[in-house]
């Protein structure tokens, strides 16, 4: 099964729906923000327990090993901070790669051809302004209707 879910942050989805992304085979992750940033570190984020920060500089020092917690703010930090356009992909079989997208042509529509547009898309799938409000506030309606009718429709 193929599906794309796109969203601006995991606030926005069910805590069901964050844990079925977080089986998905393949994740393409733009800039986030710091709670997203360490969701994700932890579902795609390695880190190595022997990684070496600094090497002895004598022979009676030891090696100074990298805190496990400084390697896990390097991935949320990586996450957090990527340049425009670039993405942090996790392939299914574990390989996490950073990928540029291409570059896009700057706007060079005219606020005419903008104008024309809209008036095309109007005359296609619009509806008078008039008839818009009124659908909403029928909508409005039905629901305050329901709401009074049975208090327990807003818990639900």
């Amino acid at each position: 099964m193929g599906m794309t879910v796109a969203h601006q942050n995991l606030a926005q989805l069910t805590p069901r729906m964050v844990s079925a992304i977080s089986d998905v085979q393949t994740k393409a992750i733009f800039g986030i923000g710091r709670a997203d940033a360490e969701h994700f570190a932890k579902v795609i984020g390695k880190i190595d327990t022997e990684a070496v920060k600094r090497d002895p500089k004598t022979e009676s020092q030891h090696e100074l090993f990298s805190p496990l917690m400084e390697q896990w703010e390097e991935w949320i930090d990586g996450l957090r901070f990527q340049p425009p356009r670039q993405m942090t992909v996790a392939s299914e079989d574990g390989q996490v790669v950073m990928l540029k997208t291409i570059t896009i042509p700057p706007y060079r529509v005219t606020d005419d051809e903008v104008h024309q547009l809209q008036m095309e898309s109007l005359a296609r799938y619009g509806i008078p302004y008039a008839q818009a409000q009124q659908n909403i506030q029928m909508t409005q309606d039905r629901f305050q209707k329901k709401s009074l009718a049975n208090p327990d429709v807003l818990d639900g």
